[in-house]
């Protein structure tokens, strides 16, 4: 019972097989657009081969090689997004010279090893740039708070010290009238 079962599943897969084959291949021959006028050697050539039937080797040239593989795409998107003198870019490429350097003369599975490695050591990097950039926000913005207080203190301490010229050129100048008032009254 299970063998017609795993049979007739499999007879299933086959069936919806032809019929997206079928689908495809009726879109592509509607299409009268140039640039949608692909065929599929083309079209398999943009999707990379599931990772679990790659060979080591395979796998490991397709992430540090391919041009659409993983180090590169993310080595692209860091240089479109991060000038040559920024932390990320600079930890990332030190961190790609380091594992790339041990990737030489290594066997396959140990390549997977290393290339596993550097992954996570890239992970590592980025999240200590997202960390160090969040703290050296917060510290600017802690700095930023403490100008602006500064500044706040400095007016409240100019008006103050203008109020108490005000109030005393007021007093002196009662003092003055009283004087005055005083001398005009003995004569």
């Amino acid at each position: 019972a299970m063998e017609q079962r795993i049979q007739q599943l499999a007879q299933s897969l086959s069936r919806v097989g032809r019929v997206l084959d079928r689908h495809r291949e009726n879109v592509f021959s509607k299409s009268t657009d140039p640039i949608l006028d692909v065929n599929s050697d083309v079209l398999r050539n943009f999707v990379p081969t599931p990772l679990k039937i790659m060979s080591d080797k395979d796998l490991v040239d397709w992430m540090w090689e391919d041009p659409k593989g993983i180090i590169n795409n993310l080595f692209s998107m860091v240089e479109k997004s991060f000038p040559s003198g920024y932390l990320l870019r600079g930890l990332l490429s030190a961190t790609k010279v380091k594992y790339k350097l041990r990737l030489t003369n290594k066997n396959t599975s140990d390549a997977k090893k290393v290339t596993k490695a550097a992954l996570l050591q890239f992970r590592k990097n980025i999240l200590d740039f997202l960390v160090f950039a969040d703290e050296s926000m917060n510290e600017a913005r802690k700095e930023n708070n403490r100008e602006k207080d500064r500044l706040r203190r400095e007016k409240a301490n100019k008006q103050e010290i203008k109020q108490q010229e005000v109030s005393a050129a007021a007093s002196n100048e009662e003092r003055s009238n009283v004087v005055a008032d005083e001398s005009s009254q003995t004569t």
